[in-house]
Parts: structure tokens; C-alpha cells; sequence
């Protein structure tokens, strides 16, 4: 028989390093005003960071790592592939307290408006609250609400709208007397109530029902009542009456 070539023999290829696929822990950070940083875990002598990585930050943002295999020809993740690994983490808003100023005034005709401030701003932080219908004027309710903040690394609670009052003032002290005259044929009536508010208007009635400016006159004996009412925009109506006796 002719002779036969052996087979080739097929070259042994070198058994790869298994490598355990590296990760961070924790991912997720909140914003505290110092430097913070993910721990690398499983990351071992066989495995490298790549030079672009973001190891540690102050910020609030998303931050990436990349592990590399030093050697791919020699090394592979348990997972088979050689690919690098990109892990992220982050670091997220604080969210705010917010320490509201005065909202509720008595009417004085004058335009008024609340503060808010952040009170919980880490180290010498600075942020400042940008605010939306901060102003009212006349008897009644506003809404106030908080809409901005300057500062990247905070953001606005669930609750940012407080309501601004501004209550009818009072007239203060009325001063007001009843009257007596003996019947002589003549038109008597009650002195002027006084307001000591500048700019009150008094009216009078006779009913309690149609006021007028011009207090009401009687002639003939008997007991009256004379109504009247002090009003000014913006302040506390006082009504009252007074007996006219002839």
C-alpha cells in the first residue's frame, strides 16, 4: 500500500482569561453640593477605565464610565464578547423648601407682593425663584406661583403657589347721635356721622333699603330712625342708624 500523510494537527488555541463584566454601584445620586462617585465594582486587574470616563462629579448630570479589556486577545467578559462596557450614572436635582413671605395685607390702595426663598441650599449656594402673578392691589385673592429656580442643581417642590389676600381695611371709629328737638315747625334731621378716613362717603336712608348723600329731614313730632352707611373702596362697610325725636 502506497503510504498516507498524517493529518495536520490543528493548533491548539490558547484558552482565553474569562473576565467578570465590571458595574457601578450605586447609579444614582442626588445633588448634595460636594463631590460624589459610583464604587467600580468587579473592576479587576484585568480590566481598564477608559481615559474619558467621569469617575466622580459635583453636578447635577449624567455621567458615563467605559471598562475596557486590557488584552482582548487574551481576555473575554463571561458573556463571550470582548466589547467595552458603558455604564451610567447620575446625579440628580435636590428638590427645594421654599420659605414664602407675607401674603395677606389690608387694603391700602398700594400694590403689594410676596417673597419666596430657597431654604435648604447646600454650602454657599445661590439660588434665586422666579415668580408668576406676584402682585395684587384690590380686595380680593391671587395666585402666586413659583415657576423658575436659577440654579441647574435644585429643582421645584410639588407645592409652589400660595395665594395673595388683600382684606377690606377698616374705617376705624364712626362717630354718630341720636337727636332731640321740640317740635317748633321747623326741618330737623340727626348731626353728620364722622369718618375720620379720608375719602369715606355717608349716605342715609330712611328704610334701610335707597341710601342717598343727603341726609333725611322731618317736620312733624314723632320717634325717627335714620339709617346710614359709611363706605369707601376697599374698606370695611359700617352701617348703623340713629332716632330722630321731635
Amino acid at each position: 500500500p502506497e503510504p498516507t500523510d498524517p493529518e495536520p494537527t490543528k493548533p491548539v488555541e490558547p484558552q482565553k482569561t474569562v473576565v467578570c463584566i465590571p458595574y457601578l454601584r450605586p447609579t444614582t445620586f442626588v445633588y448634595n453640593g460636594k463631590s460624589q462617585a459610583p464604587t467600580l465594582e468587579k473592576h479587576y486587574k484585568h480590566v481598564a477605565v477608559s481615559s474619558d470616563s467621569i469617575l466622580s462629579a459635583t453636578d447635577v448630570g449624567t455621567y458615563k464610565v467605559t471598562f475596557k479589556l486590557k488584552d482582548k486577545a487574551t481576555m473575554t467578559w463571561t458573556d463571550g464578547t470582548t466589547r467595552d462596557i458603558v455604564c451610567e450614572w447620575k446625579i440628580t436635582q435636590k428638590v427645594v423648601e421654599l420659605e414664602w413671605g407675607r401674603t395677606t395685607w389690608p387694603y391700602d390702595g398700594k400694590e403689594h407682593s410676596t417673597t419666596c426663598a430657597v431654604s435648604n441650599l447646600c454650602g454657599d449656594d445661590k439660588c434665586v425663584v422666579t415668580l408668576e402673578g406676584n402682585s395684587i392691589t384690590n380686595v380680593g385673592k391671587k395666585d402666586v406661583t413659583a415657576i423658575k429656580l436659577s440654579n441647574k442643581n435644585y429643582k421645584l417642590p410639588d407645592d409652589v403657589t400660595r395665594t395673595l389676600t388683600i382684606t377690606n381695611s377698616s374705617l376705624g371709629d364712626i362717630v354718630s347721635k341720636d337727636a332731640t328737638f321740640i317740635y317748633d315747625g321747623e326741618e330737623h334731621t340727626i348731626d353728620d356721622v364722622i369718618c375720620n378716613v379720608e375719602g369715606a362717603k355717608v349716605v342715609y336712608s330712611v328704610d334701610n333699603k335707597d341710601f342717598f348723600y343727603k341726609k333725611p329731614v322731618f317736620t312733624e313730632a314723632g320717634t325717627y330712625k335714620i339709617y346710614w352707611a359709611v363706605m369707601k373702596n376697599g374698606y370695611e362697610t359700617v352701617d348703623g342708624y340713629n332716632t330722630l325725636t321731635i
